[in-house]
């Protein structure tokens, strides 16, 4: 069962009797400091992960339509973005262009 900040410190309190010594303040006060309200962050990431299962469910069903899709398109329109032509003219690039003799 879990047990809350208050109820820790009662049993700290019960365990050692009314002691008043420097280490036994020292472990109280180290167990009064501790951060037990984990709700806002516990919070914000189950939103995160939300979001993140969403969007994964999103990008898979759109990559799983595209697939599937592409079984009943024609074999000319099974590409949104067909392959870009080769460039033209002045931009023709050779391998010749690439790499300069020595001097």
């Amino acid at each position: 069962m879990l047990k809350n900040k208050d109820e820790f410190l009662q049993a700290l309190n019960t365990l050692t009797e009314g002691n008043t010594s420097d280490e036994v303040l020292d472990i109280l006060q180290f167990a009064s400091d501790i951060d037990t309200d984990n709700s806002d962050r516990i919070t914000d990431l189950e939103n995160q992960l939300s979001a993140l299962q969403t969007e994964r469910d999103n990008l898979d069903n759109a990559w799983r339509e595209k697939y599937r899709s592409a079984f009943f398109a024609p074999p000319d329109q099974r590409y949104k973005n067909p392959p870009e032509s080769k460039p033209q003219g002045d931009n023709v690039i050779s391998i010749k262009d690439l790499f300069k003799p020595k001097e």
